[in-house]
């Protein structure tokens, strides 16, 4: 909070206007939370039962993030995922009626538990106070208006994609996959707020 100082050389008149301003603010910036990329949750490719499976995690142009933040349509980046694949060791223990080889619908892939962040948070709350004092009564008597406003920016605060799964169980791509359509709070809580007051202290 800043006390905006006085203009002790002013004409009386600009002094009052002048007189008695604070100015406020708070700034809050935070990660998202973190979450899972997963693979078939309607089913089970894992043949885990009840153990949920991850997809194999691609490098290349592109991929060194998983997520495109401020794009909630396309929040994850789901062509940086793939059905796990088995090495030539491991492929004679794979399912083979899912997928084609290398393809192994029964490995655990290797992108792991919450590899993925959500949105994060940036919010600016703000206040414009003024003081009067009253004249010819003591300095401890005095009114002041306030005006203070919540979201000031009024960034949305967006929650995390509905759907995590990157692949069905058939290694198909839903069409909601790492779609954002929600917000992180009730609707109160996320659109700028302005609110006035006055308050009378003695």
């Amino acid at each position: 909070t800043w006390q905006i100082p006085i203009w002790k050389t002013a004409p009386k008149t600009v002094a009052w206007v002048a007189d008695g301003w604070q100015v406020g603010g708070i700034f809050v910036a935070s990660d998202g939370v973190p979450f899972t990329a997963t693979f078939g949750s309607s089913g089970d490719p894992l043949g885990s039962n009840g153990l949920q499976d991850y997809p194999d995690r691609l490098r290349g142009s592109g991929c060194n993030t998983l997520v495109s933040p401020g794009n909630w349509n396309h929040y994850v980046k789901t062509n940086c995922f793939a059905v796990p694949t088995a090495s030539a060791a491991v492929l004679p223990l794979c399912d083979p009626s899912f997928g084609t080889s290398p393809q192994c619908y029964n490995l655990l892939g290797n992108a792991g538990r919450n590899s993925l962040t959500g949105p994060g948070v940036t919010n600016i709350d703000a206040s414009v106070f003024k003081t009067i004092r009253l004249s010819g009564l003591s300095e401890r008597y005095n009114l002041q208006l306030r005006t203070e406003f919540f979201n000031l920016l009024n960034h949305p605060r967006m929650g995390l994609p509905a759907d995590t799964d990157v692949f069905d169980t058939t290694g198909v791509t839903p069409g909601d996959s790492g779609v954002i359509n929600s917000s992180a709070s009730s609707a109160s809580g996320i659109a700028r707020q302005i609110q006035f007051g006055l308050k009378a202290r003695w």
